[in-house]
């Protein structure tokens, strides 16, 4: 068998120089990036779960409480000037996810939303068939409200 030294040392150099190449961009990527990856590993009994419903009724946006549903967190509900619904918590940072899940009067109706999690504000904006709705607009309002029209709002946190 003929071996030849030279590719292979060169193909070996090019292999660690690969692996020495990643290894720097992944250090500066996690120095630097809101991307970095956490070694921290947090465990069941450091994660914090708050939620509850909100209704958005006919006659305005309240937290849904009664004896078959609770709320955890939730400390106030409304419309903001932007027309999107304005949820203040307990401090939800740092957040691990929140899930936001219209219920199957909102999902029938085409109804989606979204929320975007500060430390203790949570904006939720809905949205209809790809079309942003403005709840302050009586006409997009009235796309969403009902008796029962439920949003399902739910936190996970590290504390």
């Amino acid at each position: 068998m003929k071996y030849n030294l030279g590719k292979k040392s060169f193909k070996l150099f090019l292999l660690v120089s690969s692996f020495i190449l990643v290894f720097f961009i992944a250090r500066e990527t996690a120095n630097g990036s809101s991307y970095a990856l956490s070694t921290k590993q947090v465990t069941k009994s450091d994660v914090i779960q708050r939620g509850g419903v909100i209704r958005l009724g006919a006659k305005g946006v309240y937290l849904h409480v009664n004896s078959t549903h609770h709320s955890v967190g939730i400390r106030s509900v409304k419309i903001n000037s932007s027309g999107n619904l304005e949820i203040g918590t307990e401090n939800v940072s740092p957040i691990i996810s929140v899930n936001v899940s219209p219920d199957e009067t909102l999902a029938q109706k085409s109804v989606i939303a979204g929320a975007s999690v500060g430390n203790t504000t949570t904006v939720i904006k809905f949205s209809k068939n790809g079309k942003p709705l403005n709840l302050n607009k009586a006409s997009d309002y009235k796309l969403i409200a009902s008796d029962v029209s439920n949003l399902w709002v739910q936190w996970a946190s590290h504390q």
